[in-house]
């Protein structure tokens, strides 16, 4: 695979190779070596308004596709963790909610909302159960005002200090979350649409939201 480079300099930089943006195989690569190592925009305080909120998303969408849900724990500390159970890999969070655990509606796994494993029915005398691979994992976050950011690895603690300086003449604690309405509608005609299939066909206990 080539490699491509971008000059430090700006006036000396010069724009990439056609094939970067038309290979599909440097489009798949950077996936794993651009946008999971980076820091993605993921949500906003407000969605979280109190302790037990829970807001389920995916990161880049019909890309990375990495179901995810921020919570505000009981401490009032903002997290983001895999909305993915560890058990049979069923989404945890549908939908925005409150709870004081994370449940899954499979096989009843249940989850603290920092990730650690809580509970899971009927699984007492398993040996070495349970492990820390049966925690939720946690995704590193950083806080811009109100601003939530997260990425799947470790990103670089060094990108938001620059930035943060030079925006310091914004106020970035007073960003007010509104949802697009035209989105608002999309999302919820498509989500009407999914829920009438899914209820056919779910058992009335995987139908929840949120434990």
């Amino acid at each position: 695979m080539p490699t491509f480079e971008v000059h430090p300099d700006i006036a000396q930089a010069r724009t990439l190779a056609t094939e970067f943006y038309t290979s599909v195989r440097h489009f798949e690569a950077a996936k794993e070596k651009l946008f999971a190592p980076s820091w993605q925009y993921v949500g906003h305080v407000d969605q979280l308004p109190e302790n037990g909120s829970a807001v389920p998303l995916t990161l880049l969408e019909n890309y990375l596709e990495e179901p995810l849900v921020l919570v505000r724990d009981n401490k009032a500390h903002i997290r983001c963790l895999s909305n993915v159970c560890t058990h049979r890999g069923n989404i945890l969070v549908n939908a925005p909610c409150k709870a004081d655990k994370l449940r899954c509606r499979y096989h009843g796994r249940q989850f603290h909302l920092d990730g650690r494993f809580a509970h899971m029915p009927e699984f007492k005398e398993v040996k070495d159960f349970p492990n820390p691979s049966d925690d939720l994992r946690q995704l590193p976050l950083h806080q811009w005002g109100k601003l939530l950011f997260a990425g799947l690895e470790q990103a670089p603690p060094d990108a938001f200090p620059p930035m943060e300086q030079r925006m310091q003449w914004s106020p970035m604690d007073q960003l007010v979350f509104r949802p697009d309405p035209s989105q608002r509608a999309y999302r919820a005609s498509q989500l009407g649409t999914v829920r009438g299939k899914l209820s056919r066909r779910l058992p009335h206990s995987l139908r929840t939201p949120c434990a």
